[in-house]
């Protein structure tokens, strides 16, 4: 005869009340936390004071919620979550955070060892407000302290995650992601519609846009003479001008420019003295003569006086640019320096040109430079005289 067992029930019971069990006959567990008050205070802290807290075993749990907030902002790394095999001694830090004045952040340290303390460092201004608060969760758990559209800084907790990216292809398989040879993600625009693409879909089309953002070509006459291009709308014809004529426009071209009567074999001096810069004086003379007479222009010249200065004259009208260069007549020579360039003429012609390419000297910097005019005849000798130059700094 089969024996009939009757299974036992038995009621658990914890302080008073009867523990709860489901309908599939399931025991209802709550796995409760715990709130760390020697680790939670919010007693503002002087500046640069430390706030320190007390040993919490934390061996029954699997993490830390550490919720902080402050008017002050803390100490570099100044939220140092602390662990300790004994709560006593060998107190190591292995979180740290930095608190952002007026923040109010959450932080989720795993835990570590038998023991653990909270050590919050102040900035160094008072707090005239400030919570911390540290409660132990027997479930582990991870979570953002920001909402997606907040901006994200060094400060938030976070959880490391690695993924590899894949995407479908035409055929149906999947593939990873490559890097280039530097690292880099790849990216490609070899797949183009044919709207946007030419030679079978192999060339990016690219339209020009005008600064206002219309569209449509700029190489015509019409957009080069509205569009600052220097393409003539009539005759759609290139417009340009030398570099001596830009330097008129910029306000770096001088001169000086008049006329003499030169006496019975008189000799009179111009001398040009650049400075020690990079500013260099791409110069022409010219001279046109009554007689016969003769030019010389040396370089290195020394003086024990320079002179009387000439004011030159800035070709461009509406600019206060003064040249860097320094103009005198009648110096008082003690050696005339290096002869570079002389010249002789007859009655009536004309020294010197407005030829750049043949005429143009590049003055030294740093340096005097002598231009010496001789009458060379017994009668005086009417001279008008150009000194031409413009200031540039190279290049290269």
């Amino acid at each position: 005869m089969p024996i009939s067992k009757t299974p036992k029930k038995s009621t658990i019971t914890y302080q008073g009340d009867d523990a709860q069990v489901n309908s599939d006959g399931q025991l209802h567990i709550v796995a409760e936390g715990h709130l760390c008050t020697k680790n939670s205070t919010t007693t503002p802290l002087l500046a640069d004071a430390v706030y320190t807290g007390e040993a919490e075993n934390i061996l029954a749990y699997n993490g830390i919620a550490l919720f902080v907030t402050s008017d002050v902002a803390s100490a570099t790394g100044g939220i140092e979550i602390q662990y300790s095999k004994d709560g006593t001694t060998n107190w190591r830090t292995a979180e740290s955070y930095t608190l952002v004045a007026g923040a109010e952040k959450w932080f989720t340290p795993p835990t570590f060892g038998a023991y653990f303390r909270v050590v919050f460092t102040n900035g160094g201004t008072d707090q005239t407000s400030f919570e911390l608060t540290s409660t132990l969760r027997k479930m582990p758990f991870k979570w953002s302290s920001h909402n997606i559209e907040d901006p994200i800084t060094d400060q938030d907790d976070a959880t490391l995650s690695k993924a590899v990216i894949t995407g479908k292809k035409a055929d149906g398989d999947y593939d990873n992601v490559s890097l280039t040879n530097g690292g880099n993600m790849k990216v490609s625009l070899e797949e183009l519609e044919s709207g946007v693409s030419s030679n079978s879909n192999s060339q990016l089309n690219v339209t020009p846009f005008h600064a206002d953002g219309t569209e449509g070509a700029l190489i015509t006459g019409i957009d080069y003479v509205s569009g600052k291009s220097g393409i003539d709308a009539s005759t759609e014809s290139l417009q340009v001008i030398d570099y001596a004529h830009h330097e008129i426009h910029s306000g770096s071209h001088f001169y000086i420019k008049n006329y003499m009567d030169l006496t019975n074999a008189q000799v009179f001096d111009f001398l040009a003295v650049t400075p020690d810069t990079l500013k260099w004086a791409h110069m022409l003379v010219e001279f046109n003569f009554e007689a016969e007479a003769h030019i010389q222009v040396y370089e290195g010249t020394t003086t024990s006086n320079d002179g009387t200065t000439v004011t030159p004259v800035n070709r461009n009208r509406n600019s206060s640019t003064t040249p860097t260069v320094s103009i005198y007549h009648t110096p008082t020579v003690t050696d005339v320096g290096t002869l570079i360039a002389g010249y002789k003429t007859g009655s009536g012609n004309k020294v010197g040109g407005e030829i750049r390419g043949s005429n143009e000297l590049i003055l030294k910097q740093n340096t005097k430079y002598l231009i010496r005019l001789t009458n060379d005849t017994a009668l005086n000798n009417w001279v008008d005289y150009l000194a031409d130059w413009y200031e540039h700094t190279d290049k290269n």
